[in-house]
């Protein structure tokens, strides 16, 4: 598939039903702060699986609704869009590929950064709900900083667990 326009969650008319809109429904939700939002976005499973530079990786929707809610809770702020991204669609099931631009601000300084990223989807109960997430930062001078402003109470050493 041809990659799609950005993607900023300030869509109008989001379609939970529609690959392009649960994406657009997710970056609404988390640029917005809105956990019960991202909860729905997500499968309630402990089939969810998680990894970031933020919270490692993590296993279960419970688990990952814990980093999600240190983010979002927090005085620290993050906003993403999603750029340069296909959609891969088989059967009940698609995965979205591309780049995450963010911002990171916060009392200690702000980091713009750009995350490298899949999330896959697959159908439930007639919406689309995430499964999984894997972002990572190849730029290692951005990545120390954006860790580094985020602080210890949500950084984890990607193998920890």
């Amino acid at each position: 598939m041809d990659m799609l326009a950005p993607i900023t969650g300030e869509e109008i008319d989001i379609d939970p039903t529609d690959p392009v809109g649960v994406l657009a429904e997710f970056y609404h939700a988390f640029n917005s702060r809105s956990f019960q939002l991202l909860e729905l976005n997500w499968i309630d499973s402990e089939d969810a699986s998680m990894e970031s530079a933020v919270g490692g990786i993590e296993r279960g929707w419970s688990a990952i609704s814990k980093i999600y809610g240190l983010l979002l809770h927090s005085k620290r702020h993050i906003t993403l869009q999603l750029h340069d991204f296909s959609i891969h669609r088989i059967g009940e099931t698609f995965l979205a590929v591309g780049a995450e631009r963010g911002r990171f601000t916060s009392d200690q300084g702000d980091v713009d950064f750009v995350i490298h990223i899949s999330r896959w989807f697959t159908m439930v109960y007639g919406r689309w709900r995430q499964v999984h997430y894997h972002g990572s930062i190849d730029d290692a001078v951005i990545l120390a900083r954006f860790q580094s402003l985020m602080g210890a109470e949500t950084v984890r050493d990607p193998g920890e667990r």
